[in-house]
């Protein structure tokens, strides 16, 4: 059989640098090896076979460390120029061929890589980003569980190996916008101003979301009130945004939580014929709104500035047509447009 083949094959080159030692490993080794390509075979090439044995060997303490020391005399001696005069000329390509893969095992990958972390913490960090919100050793952890995990699928992925670095980048940069959904989704400065807003509720008596209340709460504040309003709509939503269980967030504070969700509606879009003709009463710029929001996505803020339009007026766009939608929905039975929904 080839795959056990090349790895004693893998193993005894291997022995040749590390000596006796090996032997109580072997077995083990062997019977990773086996298992793995017993439940992928696709991967039969020599190197991929040698990449196994010496994966499963870096998952042993004492050979990692063995190895590692062994890897790193190579290294001096290849940049000193004197390989030769170490090791047999007959082992030699051997010797190549696991010092190569060797410096392709995870916990390589990360050691070689592990600057890639702090630049990529400082590329993505946002500037006046809050610390209450994401810390610098956030941004860290998050880029190095991407260094950690790209190390991993390079074991089984040629490409991953060859073009390392930047798929590891591109992965930091994914891990570490994963991070800031999972914070909270109401900017710090606003919490800041809605925990004042509650005090002023408090302090004044106001309690309502009326004109005459946030004309009040304005002037004790010193906010205008537009800004009070504004405060108001998301307090509706949050309350004063200080606790909320990060795993049941929206995708974004900008997607009313009264409409339905885009897998409802590209569900409802797809085999509801009721639906395609209430959409067709849309308006050309409701029918814009709608598909950006539920099809594409897209939050109010990235929509407003795709048309060229004021936030609250692509707010507006999107009231009115989800209650077109229900209007001519109303015979439907379905729950994502009863009243409860979007009322």
């Amino acid at each position: 059989m080839k795959v056990i083949e090349i790895t004693h094959t893998t193993l005894d080159s291997l022995a040749s640098l590390i000596g006796d030692e090996l032997h109580e490993y072997r077995a083990a080794i062997e019977e990773i090896v086996v298992g793995d390509f017993a439940e992928d075979p696709e991967f039969d090439q020599d190197n991929d076979i040698s990449r196994k044995v010496l994966y499963a060997a870096a998952q042993q303490d004492f050979l990692r460390r063995r190895i590692d020391s062994l890897w790193v005399e190579f290294v001096d001696a290849q940049e000193q120029g004197n390989l030769h005069s170490i090791y047999d000329e007959e082992n030699l390509e051997s010797v190549y061929l696991i010092m190569d893969i060797w410096s392709q095992v995870p916990h390589r990958l990360v050691a070689q890589n592990l600057d890639l972390v702090k630049k990529a913490a400082i590329r993505f960090q946002k500037i006046g980003e809050s610390e209450s919100d994401v810390t610098f050793d956030d941004l860290e952890s998050a880029a190095r569980e991407a260094l950690f995990l790209t190390a991993e699928r390079a074991q089984v992925n040629k490409k991953v190996r060859l073009d390392f670095r930047n798929v590891a980048f591109g992965l930091m940069k994914k891990k570490i916008n994963e991070l800031r959904s999972r914070k909270h989704p109401v900017p710090f400065k606003v919490r800041q101003k809605l925990s004042r807003l509650t005090e002023a509720r408090e302090e004044l008596g106001q309690t309502g979301i009326t004109d005459s209340a946030a004309n009040t709460i304005a002037g004790h504040l010193r906010l205008t009130k537009e800004d009070v309003l504004e405060l108001m709509d998301v307090e509706s939503v949050w309350g004063n945004a200080s606790d909320f269980d990060s795993e049941q967030l929206p995708e974004a504070l900008e997607v009313e939580d009264e409409s339905p969700g885009p897998e409802e509606m590209m569900i409802m879009y797809e085999s509801s014929v009721m639906m395609t003709k209430a959409l067709t009463y849309l308006t050309d710029v409701q029918k814009v709104v709608v598909e950006k929001i539920y099809f594409k996505e897209l939050s109010f803020r990235v929509i407003a500035s795709q048309l060229n339009l004021s936030l609250p007026k692509v707010k507006k766009i999107h009231r009115i047509a989800v209650r077109k939608i229900r209007e001519r929905m109303n015979e439907d039975t379905s729950p994502f447009f009863s009243d409860s929904t979007l009322d």
